[in-house]
């Protein structure tokens, strides 16, 4: 035995998916609820997007709308259920893409006449956070999606708070200043090093191995031209010696013969 079906059941928009957290593809959803007081058979109803007129294909459950029954129009069903798994209700099968800045909607029954037009936009919520927008008389509220059931909990959706920006510690400051005042100081003392004097009483810093052996190579060194100097100098005495002519201190003597 059929259900008997009434010309003046009503049934409205009562909830919007446009806009969900992460990709939208194939997963935006519309739920209908018959707020009539009949049951009525919805197979013949149409959704109208722009001047595009979306048919409803049944994909699980029930053409017929009981009073306050509601059901899901989705872009994509399988998506749908893969998304909300525990779902059980009416489920029917359309091809649209709402707009994530806000448009009109239209619900058309079997005759083409208008039965319920509903009005969104982004600013009213719902926007990309994982809400989803609720009609309350008639207006939408944003809130925690409920798909299937109606009137349901309204619940806001949770706002998410932004990490406070780290300000920079005091020590970094004073790291940083340090480093500032280090780089100046080797700056003006760079400047000033051509114009550097030695002063000969110094004392010597045996901490640092390199002035140390830079004064014991120059020592060395010092020596080793003396040392170098002295034997010239002998060598060349030894020379002259050796070519001066022989004298000799014994006198000749000549014997005169007198004839």
């Amino acid at each position: 035995m059929s259900m008997p079906l009434y010309a003046h059941a009503f049934v409205q928009i009562t909830e919007i998916m446009y806009d969900l957290s992460g990709p939208d593809s194939g997963r935006e959803w519309i739920e209908i609820t018959n707020t009539g007081a009949e049951p009525v058979d919805v197979s013949k109803y149409k959704i109208t997007e722009g001047s595009t007129n979306h048919g409803l294909i049944i994909f699980s459950g029930n053409n017929v709308l009981p009073p306050g029954g509601s059901a899901i129009v989705a872009d994509d069903p399988i998506k749908f259920k893969e998304d909300w798994p525990a779902f059980s209700g009416t489920l029917f099968n359309s091809t649209f893409s709402l707009s994530n800045t806000g448009e009109t909607l239209v619900i058309k029954n079997a005759s083409s006449t208008v039965e319920d037009t509903a009005l969104y936009a982004s600013s009213g919520g719902a926007a990309g956070d994982g809400g989803s927008l609720h009609r309350s008389a008639e207006i939408f509220i944003a809130a925690l999606p409920n798909p299937g059931v109606f009137p349901g909990s309204i619940v806001s959706v949770p706002k998410v708070e932004k990490p406070a920006p780290v300000a920079k510690s005091s020590v970094t400051s004073a790291k940083s200043k340090t480093a500032k005042t280090k780089s100046s100081t080797q700056a003006a003392a760079a400047l000033e090093a051509p114009h550097a004097t030695f002063d000969p009483n110094a004392e010597v810093n045996t901490n640092n191995p390199t002035p140390l052996l830079i004064w014991a190579l120059g020592l060395a060194a010092i020596i080793a031209l003396g040392v170098a100097g002295a034997l010239y100098a002998h060598l060349q005495s030894s020379k002259a010696r050796r070519l001066l002519p022989v004298t000799s201190n014994t006198t000749d003597e000549f014997e005169i013969v007198e004839e």
